[in-house]
């Protein structure tokens, strides 16, 4: 018999309910589809079911139990959404997090990104701009 899956999480800045993270990589810097990068917080997310985006801190993060949350967290995937600002040849990257299912493709993940039209500062000193052709959108943790 195992144990309960211990797991980081932290509550979407939205709507409240917890959202698990990927597995994080001893080495903190290094990110790939299953790893998220330590360095990377803190993060935007994109809270679809109440269209608003918010800031997540490094001390937002909680560890717990899946069985201790599994009544108030979502089912799905994170996904980020990357792409870079097309304002005046800004051309400065943003990353933004957001919960899809896993099946989600990521076109529709997208298309909704920019139907939500989240304002978002951008580093070179105005709201960031995006086309969704210029957008890229992959799942970081399968459920």
């Amino acid at each position: 018999m195992s144990g309960p899956n211990l797991a980081y999480c932290f509550p979407c800045p939205g709507c409240g309910e917890f959202i698990f993270l990927p597995r994080q990589s001893a080495l903190g810097f290094f990110s790939t589809s299953q790893y998220l990068c330590t360095g990377v917080w803190p993060i935007l997310f994109l809270c679809t079911r109440l269209s608003s985006l918010g800031e997540v801190p490094r001390s937002a993060i909680h560890f717990a139990t899946e069985l201790s949350i599994s009544g108030t967290k979502r089912t799905g995937t994170l996904w980020e959404i990357g792409g870079d600002c097309c304002l005046e040849s800004c051309g400065k990257r943003h990353s933004i997090y957001a919960h899809f299912s896993a099946e989600a493709d990521p076109a529709a993940v997208s298309r909704v990104f920019m139907t939500i039209n989240p304002r978002i500062w951008c580093i070179g000193g105005h709201s960031a701009k995006f086309h969704r052709d210029h957008l890229i959108a992959s799942r970081l943790l399968l459920s």
